[in-house]
């Protein structure tokens, strides 16, 4: 089923090719996620800077002390938020740069294919297949990593 899946998709290899290098650019770009990171890090630091201030202000003067932890909560909270936000946008940067990797050895190896094929490779299947889809009545389709459906 595989070979067979493969060689309907090498037939179509320079259409395919060609997509996805003009698709990687746009699927993967994390340049607005790497912004949004470098902001929340300056936003972290800044919070930082600030819980520091609060805490050397509180032990040079005398303050009162329920609003001292008050505002040191506020802080705290401020920091556990941002921090959040920055820990979900690195996620978001390290999944898109994971998928251009797929895709980037998807087009590697589907580039070395050159004829068709008629053994198995192992290295075929795990550079290129993501899962082959049982449907009823003997009927299957291979779904490839970069997302191309070919019915078998």
């Amino acid at each position: 089923m595989f070979i067979r899946a493969l060689n309907k998709l090498t037939k179509v290899k320079k259409a395919v090719t060609k997509e996805m290098n003009s698709l990687i650019g746009d699927i993967c770009s994390a340049t607005d996620f790497e912004k949004e990171s470098s902001k929340l890090e300056r936003e972290i630091e800044v919070i930082v800077s600030e819980m520091n201030s609060l805490i050397k202000a509180n032990a040079n003067t005398a303050q009162n002390q329920e609003e001292y932890l008050k505002r040191e909560n506020q802080i705290r909270l401020k920091y556990q938020e941002t921090r959040d936000r920055l820990t979900d946008i690195n996620n978001k940067i390290e999944l898109k740069q994971n998928k251009k990797t797929i895709l980037l050895n998807f087009l590697k190896n589907l580039d070395g294919i050159d004829g068709e094929i008629t053994e198995f490779d192992e290295d075929l299947w795990s550079g290129l297949l993501d899962y082959i889809l049982i449907k009823d009545k003997g009927e299957y389709t291979a779904v490839f990593k970069n997302g191309t459906e070919i019915d078998i």
